[in-house]
């Protein structure tokens, strides 16, 4: 059974890896990565990590977080490059774009599993970088 799993996971592996190839940078599909360059293999690794954490981009915690210190570094005339991004980021504060392949799978892209592995590409991996109010999401105790 575990072999036949494994064969169907490299098998998707590989459609997705094709039909992505012309589009997008990479992608992540149950801990496999496939990405064109290092910065598209950061952002997947976001993804990765978030799978691993048990999808804390998903969580209400998370949502409320992000949403939350975008809005207190306005309020405080504190903004940075990641709140810019998550004032413009799709499916955060804005419609989700239509970005060819996503849009048939997931009806856009964007959204906070995006913005998860965005800011995680923004810091280049480096979680310690990440601003506190977000940190605890990106780090393997509870969240």
């Amino acid at each position: 059974m575990k072999t036949i799993i494994l064969r169907y996971s490299i098998l998707i592996t590989l459609l997705f890896a094709t039909l992505y190839e012309n589009s997008i940078g990479g992608f992540e599909y149950h801990g496999f990565i496939y990405c064109k360059s290092p910065t598209f293999c950061t952002h997947e690794q976001g993804h990765a990590l978030d799978t691993r954490l048990g999808n804390p981009s998903q969580s209400d915690a998370f949502n409320t977080a992000v949403i939350d210190y975008a809005n207190h570094a306005l309020l405080n005339n504190n903004r940075n490059a990641i709140v810019d991004t998550i004032i413009a980021f799709p499916g955060v504060t804005l419609p989700m774009s239509n970005n060819g392949f996503a849009t048939l799978v997931q009806g856009g892209w964007g959204g906070f599993s995006e913005l998860y592995a965005t800011i995680y590409q923004m810091v280049d991996g480096d979680i310690e970088s990440i601003p506190d109010e977000l940190q605890r999401f990106y780090e393997v105790r509870s969240w």
